[in-house]
């Protein structure tokens, strides 16, 4: 069988921001950190923010949006 493709949409923390990428950790996934991604939006975000994220297997992703 066909492993699945695409990506989910996930909870997360920022852990650290440094020159628009940043790393999330997983609120939905146990042991799950992010490498660095960027954000889909113009916001500047800050460790310690919660946000939706998504995280495709190659490693690439984006930050959606803050948690409301």
């Amino acid at each position: 069988m066909d492993k699945p493709k695409g990506a989910a949409i996930e909870r997360g923390e920022v852990l650290t921001a440094s020159g628009g990428k940043y790393t999330v950790k997983s609120l939905d996934r146990d042991g799950i950190e992010t490498p660095p991604i960027g954000a889909a939006d113009s916001r500047t975000y800050s460790a310690g923010d919660r946000v939706y994220f998504f995280l495709f297997q190659d490693g690439t992703g984006k930050i959606l949006c803050p948690m409301a």
